[in-house]
């Protein structure tokens, strides 16, 4: 503040944004000044650092300090000591304090007698405790009192002995007061009302960091300050300032200082404030709290230095609380799901003495309330157990949850019919986490699917019986109808009477074969279906039996008006197969090309090896084509992609089927490639060897 003639103001500053104590740290590693400077983070204290090699050592800032903290090693000792007693006798209110990393008893009495106020041996392992030492040092000269003036010299108001010793019993008395206030709460309303005491203050508040806000805890003035602050923070108010900087701060000021927006509270005037932020070792801000001075007055740097001291006091205080309250509040989250688990969950030490259950362990157990708690024997519980009936399913005769080493799991089976998983964690104190997890409806759906799928195979294995046994029931009829119009259709034993005879004995015989290649379909695939149909494995020639194939259906096609072809190279070479069912592949598989293509369309068959172990038989049509989500539906037995209501093409929907299940006996694959109206391919990879 700049103040001319009789108090005047003519600008508005903040006092230097500064502690009352000041601390220089003086060492040649720049690892130890930046590992202590960030150690040390009392607002209270402003840190600053040099090295003793420094072409421009800062001897005028050294004695304008409060402490020196000297990092001293090896050869250098004597020759640091006596530069800081030259730096003393220029300034006999300087403090040093030695640090060693090679610290003797020797040394010490040496540094002592040159006027070190401390001698501290360093260890690099330990630079939080030294840390704090250093803080100590600093916070120590707060409470020392000045000598009293000389009689001659001008004493100014407010720095008698008399008003200074008033300050000195108001610490005292706030001190003592502090040190009593043991919960969050007290500790903060302590905080204010002492400090408001001490410093007549008017008003004030105290707000710690809770989530994404500010959150008031107690109030000097109550209704002038908001219950929450939310961050972020105005920027460039009171508030602002302290909490990016982590330094107090003090402001007289003019009547009109517009406080609501310097530091978030509305509806009150006044002269002077200050803010003082509190901060977590690591630096992070725990919260921080103002003070507003009388109408017509401010607040002087006694009065900052007082609130210094106990702010400072009650800082620690304040972290260990706060850490004390954010753990509890954290067990009480973990006990509170801790006790609404679906699981049980017991606790045993070492001795086998159950040391914390929650109430699922009881339910899921079956005891009557009160029957298990903590301090039971978990060997006579289990005892208890066995003894009402239940029962286990391995370790017979020994109990798990005593007797097993290491993890375990197991199936308990209680005597109500209750079947529980049990899952022991074993500790590394030697104790054991036991797990119930009650499983019961889970077997009984277990139970009720393996019995399902029981019966649906049975009645698979009856359904294939019955077709199979059907099947060959129908063949015999069917060769004897076929055989006798085949000697009729030939007129063997003499010519028809009428024509008509003939073209019936000719749709007769066509039926009959479509029937027993239909029958021949269906016994092939139940006998797939039932793993009873046997390969025949054979070297064939896959050229060969393709062409034999094309020309079997070559009438077919010239009559549907439909050219079929055979591609050039299918003459790959023997092959390892049952020829029976490779024939059924590529019988199949034209003959649904056919049917599905309609007339000046193409149907090409072709053969080739995709590798020295693999071939592969291609049929591609230029039909009707199938939508991707027949594609499913058509590879299914009896699956047919048009509804019984609207269907074009005859069939049962067994070729595909069929191709599929005797591809796969071969350890090979059948996959379609299909697009609607434009046509499909079928693709039969084959293995090559035996």
């Amino acid at each position: 503040m700049v103040f001319f003639g009789d108090g005047v103001l003519m600008a508005i500053a903040p006092f230097k944004n500064s502690a009352c104590v000041s601390l220089y740290l003086l060492s040649d590693s720049d690892e130890i000044r930046s590992a202590l400077l960030s150690q040390i983070n009392d607002p209270m204290i402003t840190r600053s650092s040099a090295s003793f090699s420094d072409e421009a050592f800062p001897i005028a800032a050294i004695l304008k300090c409060d402490v020196v903290a000297a990092h001293v090693s090896g050869t250098c000792f004597q020759n640091t000591l006596r530069r800081l007693a030259n730096l003393q006798r220029d300034n006999t209110g300087l403090k040093f304090v030695i640090l060693d990393q090679d610290a003797t008893p020797e040394k010490a009495v040496a540094a002592m007698k040159a006027g070190a106020n401390d001698y501290i041996p360093l260890e690099l392992n330990d630079l939080n405790s030294l840390a704090a030492q250093i803080e100590q040092v600093c916070l120590d000269g707060l409470f020392e009192i000045p000598e009293q003036p000389s009689k001659s010299a001008k004493v100014a108001p407010g720095r008698n002995a008399l008003t200074l010793h008033r300050k000195v019993q108001k610490v005292l008395r706030a001190a003592r007061f502090l040190a009593s206030c043991r919960t969050l709460p007290e500790i903060c309303e302590g905080l204010m009302e002492t400090i408001g005491e001490a410093l007549d203050a008017t008003g004030g508040s105290l707000y710690l960091v809770n989530g994404n806000c500010l959150e008031r805890v107690h109030s000097l003035d109550p209704g002038h300050a908001p219950d929450l602050i939310e961050f972020p923070l105005v920027k460039g108010s009171l508030f602002e300032q302290v909490y990016s900087s982590g330094e107090p701060l003090m402001i007289s000021a003019q009547r009109d200082l517009p406080f609501e927006l310097s530091s978030g509270w509305t509806g009150y005037e006044g002269d002077s404030v200050l803010v003082y932020p509190l901060i977590e070792r690591s630096g992070d801000l725990i919260g921080l709290f103002s003070l507003h001075g009388k109408k017509n007055t401010s607040f002087t740097k006694e009065d900052r230095d007082l609130v210094l001291i106990l702010a400072s006091y009650s800082h620690e205080t304040i972290r260990s609380l706060l850490a004390q309250e954010r753990s509890r509040k954290a067990f009480e989250s973990l006990q509170l799901t801790f006790e609404n688990m679906n699981e049980g969950i017991l606790l045993i030490n070492k001795d086998n003495v159950i040391v914390q259950l929650n109430q699922n362990a009881e339910k899921i157990i079956g005891l009557e309330d009160k029957e298990l708690t903590a301090g039971m024997n978990v060997r006579g519980l289990y005892e208890k157990l066995v003894a009402r009936g239940d029962r286990i399913d391995q370790l017979s005769g020994t109990s798990p949850w005593v007797d097993a080493v290491g993890d375990y799991e197991y199936h308990h089976f209680c005597v109500d019919g209750t079947i529980i998983k049990i899952h022991g964690n074993e500790l590394n104190s030697g104790g054991y986490v036991l797990t119930l997890t009650d499983i019961t409806d889970q077997k009984r759906w277990e139970k009720d699917l393996f019995e399902a799928k029981e019966k649906a195979e049975a009645a698979s294995v009856s359904k294939t019986n019955f077709l199979a046994n059907v099947s060959h029931e129908l063949r015999t009829p069917l060769n004897a109808i076929i055989g006798f119009s085949e000697v009729m259709k030939k007129e063997i034993f003499g010519e028809l009477p009428n024509k008509k005879y003939g073209e019936y004995v000719s749709h007769i015989n066509d039926s009959g074969a479509h029937l027993l290649n239909l029958i021949n379909n269906l016994l092939d695939l139940s006998k797939v279906e039932a793993g009873k149909f046997q390969l025949s494995m054979e070297q064939v020639d896959i050229g060969e039996l393709v062409r034999k194939t094309v020309t079997y259906f070559s009438n077919q096609a010239e009559t549907a008006g439909i050219h079929l072809t055979v591609k050039d190279g299918v003459d790959v070479g023997l092959v390892w197969a049952d020829a029976s069912a490779l024939h059924q592949i590529c019988f199949n598989l034209i003959s649904n090309a056919i049917k599905f293509t309609p007339q000046g369309g193409h149907v090409k068959i072709g053969v080739d090896k995709s590798s020295d172990s693999v071939f592969r038989i291609s049929v591609e049509d230029t039909g009707i084509g199938m939508a991707e989500k027949s594609l499913e539906v058509a590879l299914q037995p009896f699956g047919q992609v048009e509804n019984a209501f609207n269907r074009k093409y005859p069939g049962t929907g067994l070729g595909l089927p069929l191709v599929a299940s005797l591809s796969e006996l071969h350890g090979g694959a059948f996959t379609l490639e299909s697009t609607l109206g434009l046509g499909t391919t079928c693709f039969v990879d084959l293995p090559v060897g035996n």
